[in-house]
């Protein structure tokens, strides 16, 4: 009878989703940098899942599916450094002379994958995950696709979202690329050109880039032209696009050449009316994934919507998470730092 008895006990309550902010210990690298603060929402109870968004928004992208997705993975959304209320940090933008070379070269150190990916590691070690499930849409799965390939260790399962290797999408580079993706070509111009354009006319810069902006509640539209007004987000932002075309891309390459890639089983949905669906060729983002996995454990689908897709199709993306990562085995994690970030907002 007491088995039974077992067998009625109700799963427990996830906890209450709440924004944090905490100090990330570096444990990573010799000369850590002691004032990185990474910001963020929490809650829910099970598997971990660390949810990562792309350009221009923040961990506000992932508001419409958490409440779906809270009772089956403890979620950390996290700002990217240099996004939302993340750490922005910089070697010149306090000084009141124009940066030399080599002060350029240091600040897209600071924004470049490994870097970003380490914050990704070290956080969740923050929060007690040693490993854990790993879900990117945009320039976030460009950092998880870091993550995987720098910390196989820590990643148990992947799911990117409407992108293919920053390698072969520049290789891929054509015409219509170049319109649709405009942002590639005019990020990494040099400081501070794009940082002056965009701040000066953040909403233009808005519904340009982001035309499903009017689906967004009032809040969420304020807080991304908040974001695009402020001129050290966007200089930050912009670091992140330098740093791919400066750094990671010849580490792309440099990976490629040493057979370094995604371990995990790896799960890609892509936007049937985005840049990356091609009728003639459906399954090309597929194989490009594939190509840069060492096991070809990939599997994928076109969703028919446009690259936004967490805003389009929230709750079939939130299925979609529900179904592939239900299936993730335990994970490790230590008990002591289980509670970082209790003392935060709830939401």
């Amino acid at each position: 009878m007491d088995n039974m008895a077992d067998l009625d006990t109700d799963p427990p309550e996830p906890r209450p989703l709440k924004v944090f902010k905490v100090r990330v210990a570096d444990k990573l690298s010799a000369t850590p940098d002691p004032d990185i603060m990474i910001s963020g929402i929490e809650g829910g109870v099970g598997k971990p899942l660390l949810l990562l968004h792309g350009f221009p928004q923040s961990s506000v992208a992932w508001t419409q599916i958490l409440d779906i997705l809270q009772r089956s993975f403890r979620l950390i959304a996290m700002d990217l450094r240099g996004y939302g209320a993340s750490s922005q940090p910089s070697i010149y933008l306090d000084s009141s002379r124009p940066p030399t070379d080599e002060e350029r070269t240091k600040e897209h150190e600071l924004y470049n994958e490994w870097t970003l990916a380490k914050d990704c590691v070290n956080l969740m070690e923050q929060f007690g995950y040693k490993q854990f499930g790993i879900c990117g849409h945009d320039r976030g799965a460009r950092v998880a696709h870091s993550v995987c390939t720098l910390f196989p260790h820590a990643t148990i399962k992947a799911m990117f979202l409407d992108i293919s290797p920053a390698l072969q999408m520049y290789e891929d580079t054509n015409m219509r690329f170049a319109q649709d993706y405009f942002h590639w070509f005019f990020l990494t111009q040099p400081y501070p050109l794009p940082e002056k354009c965009i701040t000066s006319q953040p909403l233009e810069f808005l519904k340009r880039f982001m035309p499903i902006y009017r689906q967004l509640n009032r809040e969420t539209i304020l807080h991304y032209l908040d974001q695009l007004s402020n001129f050290r987000a966007v200089h930050s932002m912009c670091e992140d696009y330098r740093a791919t075309m400066a750094i990671d891309i010849e580490q792309a390459k440099d990976d490629l050449a040493d057979n370094i890639k995604v371990k995990c089983p790896l799960r890609i949905l892509w936007a049937k009316k985005g840049i990356l669906h091609d009728p003639a060729d459906p399954e090309k983002p597929l194989r490009d994934w594939i190509d840069v996995h060492k096991h070809g454990n990939v599997t994928g689908a076109a969703v028919n919507c446009g690259h936004f897709m967490l805003d389009e199709k929230p709750d079939e993306i939130a299925q979609a998470i529900l179904a592939f990562f239900s299936t993730m085995p335990d994970c490790n994690y230590s008990v002591e730092s289980e509670e970082a970030g209790d003392d935060d907002n709830e939401l």
